[in-house]
């Protein structure tokens, strides 16, 4: 009888774990399903090797690996060995509940689905919580397991952006057409890349709702880790053009519904409401600006290097005037600033100073970047300040404008028609990304 289902797992270590998750898997397969388990031994050194050397069932292969190789090159040696049609992607620390199977299998042979993968919901041993319904891209370009309550409905399953490989069917033929688990990644982001290789063939990713597994989760790997943000690194490159559509697609659709507080969700201070009135073009602009800031932070991260290029970096200001033998630059009730040869910054900052006499006027200062973005400091009990706006909305391949607009009020003492004057606002230098320090050129406009 030609096997049915061929399950792959790859093993590094946690032998109780992969001996609880062989027992679960066999006691709540279907009755009659042929199929076979490959495991891929990936240089364990706990005794899962003796563990998996005397298992002497039948539907049962085992791979060797002499060095540890990561979860794409293991799969992909098993694949090669693979007899099923079906194969089923499982990690070694996973218990499965009865029932689990059924579903997953219909969805994938459903002709009017079209699925080229498909996954289940995953709840974490340790205390039973929702781990994973899925993957989506959020709107910060960041990619985040779907743990939403709301999961609970009628409806059996669930098309996503992606989903975990940690439990996953995926028809052989189709895992051959696109190459396998592509071995760029090194544990992390197999699973991701897989889903998007499948859209281009026009398949997609579906979540079972009526499957439930136990999921240790990265038991063997960690979470945070910088080859984590290697691997979506990678990914984000390679998929690039591909993540972007989908990332303007998404801000299109938010900009265009009943919640428009989804701005001021994701954006340090207020987003202006001209900006909704061309949501395609804010659409792009936002998606681009969310790659970008996810681009700068893995080149400092991984390559301590910077895409800024800082000799090209300069800050030209408009209403402010330098006084003699002063550190201090005065400001006008309007000050403008030009950021040239900025791509992305996670945060700007002014630094400023109230004289003396300053604690009798209130002051507001608002910041405004590129007409699109604003946020007000009240800098009335201030002697000293800072005016930080985090991850300023910045346009690309041309300048970027900042402007600052003083709102002085004197405080009224004794007579009502008795007011003190106001007293200037100083500057003394404006700071990109917190890391470096811009003294301004001064211009006239």
């Amino acid at each position: 009888m030609s096997v049915k289902v061929s399950f792959i797992v790859p093993c590094l270590n946690h032998l109780a774990q992969t001996q609880q998750m062989f027992c679960s898997l066999k006691d709540t397969l279907p009755l009659g399903l042929s199929y076979e388990v490959i495991f891929v031994d990936d240089a364990s050194t706990d005794g899962t090797r003796t563990w998996l050397a005397e298992l002497a069932e039948p539907n049962i292969k085992v791979i060797f690996n002499d060095e540890t190789v990561g979860y794409a090159k293991a799969n992909n040696k098993a694949l090669t060995l693979a007899q099923g049609q079906i194969i089923g992607l499982l990690n070694n620390d996973l218990v499965f509940k009865p029932n689990w199977f059924e579903p997953m299998l219909e969805i994938l042979e459903s002709p009017a689905l079209r699925a080229g993968v498909v996954g289940n919901v995953q709840v974490r041993i340790a205390d039973d919580a929702l781990d994973h319904a899925g993957i989506e891209f959020t709107l910060r370009a960041k990619f985040e397991h779907i743990r939403q309550a709301q999961l609970k409905t009628n409806n059996t399953h669930l098309k996503t952006f992606a989903l975990t490989g940690a439990c996953c069917l995926i028809r052989k033929d189709t895992l051959e057409r696109v190459d396998g688990l592509s071995e760029e990644f090194l544990n992390g982001c197999e699973d991701v890349d897989l889903c998007l290789k499948l859209v281009q063939l026009g398949l997609h990713s579906y979540v079972a709702l009526n499957s439930t597994i136990g999921h240790h989760v990265s038991l063997t790997r960690g979470v945070d880790s910088l080859q984590n943000e290697r691997n979506s690194s990678i990914l984000q490159k390679k998929w690039r053009n591909v993540l972007q559509c989908a990332l303007s697609a998404s801000w299109y659709s938010a900009l265009l519904g009943p919640e428009t507080t989804v701005l001021s969700d994701h954006f340090d201070g207020e987003v202006l409401p001209e900006m909704l009135t061309s949501p395609f073009a804010t659409s792009e602009l936002i998606a681009e600006n969310m790659l970008l800031r996810n681009e700068h932070q893995w080149a400092r991260l991984l390559n301590e290097s910077d895409l800024n290029d800082r000799s090209e970096i300069q800050i030209l200001c408009a209403g402010l005037s330098a006084e003699l033998d002063s550190e201090y630059l005065v400001a006008n009730e309007r000050v403008r600033l030009t950021l040239k040869g900025i791509k992305s910054v996670r945060n700007f900052c002014a630094y400023g100073h109230r004289v003396d006499s300053a604690e009798q006027s209130q002051c507001h200062i608002t910041v405004m970047v590129n007409n699109l973005q604003k946020k007000i400091f009240d800098v009335t009990n201030s002697r000293s300040f800072i005016l930080n706006i985090e991850d300023p909305l910045l346009l690309q391949d041309c300048d970027n404008n900042i402007k600052l607009s003083i709102d002085q009020t004197p405080i009224l003492l004794g007579d009502a028609t008795e007011g003190v004057a106001t007293s200037p606002v100083l500057f003394t230098h404006f700071m990109l990304d917190k890391r470096f320090v811009y003294f301004p050129q001064l211009f006239t406009v």
